[in-house]
């Protein structure tokens, strides 16, 4: 692993030492970044970005380094799943009151620390690439950004229900657990509390607002294959979200168009689409693409 990651930091060392323009190593090292694992390499992920952003500045592209920074964001927010998943793992049995050992209370608490941090710094790296976009407020690196972050926000979504489970009775896990209460979205009313509701909902919301924002930036600049892909990406939350209707609706609408402007077999999509659609009815089971290059638009 630390010889991966050696031979990672010599090769962005050789883009950025070398005699190319910024605009062509800011571009090197987004197909650096394309070709990394979100999990299994999110160390160099996260130093490529910000190298990159480094180098955006320096050539007066701050639009560039806004969507570095919400590549950043994608990266950041990867690592709180394990953190959630271990935590959860300290206080599911049944009936949990307290932890019997002093040292896994004490895991728990660095656990939940280095959690807040994680999902603190993912905000912040998105509030600073919005920061840098208002400088020069390109369309298609505006439309990118929103779509980034509509994916980050999806993704804390279901970071968030996981996190907010309460083991409480058995009788509500169960029930809460049917399709039929999924369906109807009244799962979390057996299983999360009303204030934690709350929050979901507000998540949810600010995800869905992102990507239609995206989706409305990539039509001024009529980016056929982004557009798709945003309706993709509506169908991938909205499954996420137990909406089985709205998913479907936007899988239908991606396919329709993808036939309409002649992308059906397009490398990129075609794939995704058909992954979407194998997907069950109710129930998540994404696999997020962190490492998506920075969109060649004007």
């Amino acid at each position: 692993m630390r010889d991966a990651e050696s031979n990672f930091k010599q090769a962005l060392d050789g883009i950025v030492g070398s005699s190319r323009s910024d605009q062509k190593k800011i571009e090197a090292i987004s197909e650096l970044i394309a070709g990394l694992n979100t999990l299994e390499q999110n160390p160099e992920i996260r130093l490529a970005t910000e190298t990159g952003a480094v180098l955006a500045r320096k050539a007066n592209r701050p639009e560039m380094a806004a969507q570095l920074c919400l590549m950043r964001a994608k990266a950041e927010i990867a690592q709180a799943g394990e953190l959630i998943a271990e935590m959860k793992n300290l206080k599911m049995a049944i009936d949990w009151r307290g932890f019997a050992l002093e040292k896994a209370a004490n895991r728990h608490k660095d656990l939940e620390k280095k959690l807040n941090a994680t999902w603190s710094a993912t905000q912040a790296f998105i509030d600073a690439g919005y920061k840098l976009l208002n400088e020069k407020p390109y369309v298609g690196a505006a439309a990118y950004c929103h779509d980034a972050a509509g994916q980050i926000y999806g993704q804390h979504y279901l970071q968030l229900k996981l996190y907010y489970l309460t083991t409480g009775r058995p009788w509500r896990a169960r029930i809460g657990n049917y399709k039929i209460s999924r369906w109807l979205s009244l799962d979390d009313f057996f299983v999360i509390d009303k204030k934690s509701r709350a929050h979901l909902r507000k998540v949810r919301k600010d995800c869905l607002t992102s990507l239609h924002q995206a989706m409305k930036l990539y039509r001024q600049i009529k980016a056929r294959d982004y557009i798709i892909d945003t309706y993709l990406d509506l169908a991938l939350e909205h499954h996420s979200f137990n909406d089985a209707i709205q998913s479907k609706f936007y899988l239908l609408l991606a396919r329709m168009l993808m036939s309409v402007w002649g992308l059906s077999n397009n490398s990129r999509l075609k794939p995704r689409l058909k992954s979407l659609e194998k997907l069950p009815l109710i129930g998540s089971d994404r696999n997020d693409d962190i490492s998506r290059q920075l969109p060649n638009l004007s």
